[in-house]
């Protein structure tokens, strides 16, 4: 039988964790099991789980340390469900587990029918978002290639400073069918890249992107409507403007989302 999906287990308690891994196992589901918040770290970095189970009292990485830094991860992790698991179970505590930004909460002792039901509903949430998702940038790449007649597909570069980062968006554009290249900020300024050909630019915001922009503006034939700067979150209202005055069309801020990409070629490309 094909696994139901892979649950990340996080617990101190080396009994409860052992239990709480054979029930989900039992239900069709594969398991990492992790007894420290900075062991559950290393553990994602080597596989990816669908969702994580963490209890929220532990020491030393505890359970909000660990989604915060989670939700910081640019590389898929932010998006991955989180349930706190709890023995602290009045209304205030479940409210402040979910303003954490927990997407669930379940309380000790634990009743496994409400967990195996609770991680069920939520990788079936996963799922309907990202088939909405999926159906959304079909209809926008859509219209995108009728407005080009058809003719060749997108072609996009990315300039990154960490290609593993940005890999589920150059994967979502090249699904859809565009031509999407990847290129290290750190050869920008020793190699002569040329960009006139390309359709859109998104390039991650960098020190090194920053100080080789007006170059790479040049290079891309100063066309309106083809730079897009991928920023930080916690972005400047001045460096934003600044980017626009140097020839960004438009600045889209962390989480990078693949339907904001596209809405924002809809609406900014001059597509010929």
């Amino acid at each position: 039988m094909s696994s139901l999906g892979t649950i990340m287990c996080v617990e101190d308690e080396p009994i409860l964790l052992e239990d709480i891994a054979d029930e989900l196992e039992d239900a069709g589901y594969d398991t990492i099991c992790a007894s420290t918040g900075l062991e559950a770290l290393k553990l994602m970095r080597k596989q990816k789980p669908d969702l994580i189970l963490c209890d929220m009292m532990m020491p030393g990485l505890d359970g909000p340390s660990l989604l915060k830094k989670v939700r910081e991860h640019k590389t898929g992790l932010d998006r991955i469900p989180f349930v706190f698991l709890t023995a602290r179970s009045s209304r205030e505590d479940v409210i402040a587990g979910k303003m954490m930004g927990a997407d669930d909460y379940l309380t000790k002792p634990v009743d496994f029918e409400m967990l195996l039901a609770t991680v069920h509903a939520r990788l079936e949430e996963v799922k309907r978002l990202s088939e909405g998702m999926r159906q959304q940038l079909t209809a926008i790449y859509s219209e995108l290639q009728e407005k080009q007649d058809g003719s060749r597909p997108l072609r996009v570069s990315m300039i990154v400073d960490n290609p593993q980062s940005m890999r589920p968006i150059a994967a979502a554009m090249q699904d859809l069918g565009c031509e999407v290249r990847m290129l290290l900020d750190q050869h920008i300024a020793t190699q002569n890249i040329d960009l006139s050909k390309d359709d859109a630019v998104f390039l991650v915001y960098s020190q090194i992107v920053h100080l080789q922009l007006k170059d790479l503006i040049e290079n891309g034939g100063n066309k309106p409507g083809k730079f897009v700067m991928l920023t930080p979150a916690s972005i400047s209202e001045e460096l934003t403007a600044a980017l626009r005055e140097s020839g960004i069309s438009d600045c889209i801020g962390y989480p990078y989302k693949p339907a904001e990409i596209f809405r924002f070629i809809m609406a900014k490309m001059k597509v010929k």
